[in-house]
């Protein structure tokens, strides 16, 4: 019959409809859940630095007070930080002192 020919079509057009939205909440959840995943990543990178930078300070052979205050300037950015461990071990010393003396 005529009706139960437009019942079926709006049955088939409702699970079209319905599976057009759950594909599209799935490809943004995923893209979400990445995202998430891309930050939870970076903060724990940045927390191992974070870690390991006053024993990194500790072999420069600075002063106490200047291995707080380094501590304390370089770990307050965390492009402060990725700058600092990607400079070279002989060349640290002297961008800490810099950092320190305002040159940086």
């Amino acid at each position: 019959s005529v009706r139960s020919g437009k019942r079926a079509r709006i049955s088939e057009n409702l699970v079209k409809g319905l599976s057009e939205v759950a594909s599209i909440l799935g490809r943004e959840i995923r893209a979400a859940s990445s995202e998430i995943s891309r930050a939870v990543g970076f903060d724990v990178e940045l927390s191992e630095k974070r870690s390991k930078l006053n024993q990194e300070l500790s072999v420069l052979g600075l002063t106490t007070m200047e291995r707080h205050r380094a501590t304390r300037k370089i770990a307050s950015e965390p492009e402060t930080i990725d700058i600092f461990f990607s400079i070279p071990d002989v060349e640290k010393k002297e961008w800490v002192q810099a950092l320190l003396q305002g040159d940086i």
